[in-house]
């Protein structure tokens, strides 16, 4: 069952926007999500077409050490903040892909970041998350979501000058 989500303001439109872009592109869900602690919050649910789908509810938090979300959002945290955060963290298996370590959360991580190429749909999910941040950084400007979400926190999000460089 969802939670209720933090007091914040909506998720802009041009995010929506976004996001609706991204699932067209991919026939995935997409998830927007903020960091809650050792949670993430899904703020924003756009589901995928398909008959099949992954299934989130906006106001639904999930372990941010052990879903794609989570590895998106600690891809682009600073390691010395990454590390506080995951030093806390009781490990628990949610499914046979759970990391179960700080190392194997690492490996996750590193997968993909530097690594290369991703095969299975749970692996693509960071990537997709990544790239949606990386959109709006681009479109909107690196600190865009802090200065329009009001109590939306961020970590820096590194700003390219094209999409895809």
């Amino acid at each position: 069952m969802a939670q209720r989500v933090p007091s914040t303001e909506p998720v802009p439109d041009q995010i929506i926007r976004l996001g609706k872009f991204l699932r067209n592109e991919t026939s995935e869900t997409v998830c927007i999500g903020a960091a809650a602690g050792q949670s993430v919050v899904f703020l924003e649910v756009i589901d995928s077409p398909a008959r099949i789908r992954y299934a989130a509810e906006v106001g639904q938090y999930v372990p941010i050490h052990a879903t794609a979300s989570g590895w998106s959002i600690l891809s682009q945290w600073p390691a010395k903040q990454r590390a506080s955060l995951l030093r806390k963290v009781e490990f628990e298996r949610y499914g046979s892909g759970t990391p179960l370590s700080v190392d194997a959360v690492e490996d996750r991580i590193y997968a993909i970041t530097v690594a290369g190429p991703l095969t299975r749909v749970e692996d693509l999910m960071p990537d997709i998350a990544a790239r949606m941040h990386q959109a709006i950084a681009v479109e909107f400007g690196a600190n865009y979501l802090t200065q329009s979400i009001k109590g939306f926190t961020s970590p820096p999000i590194p700003v390219e000058t094209e999409p895809g460089t």
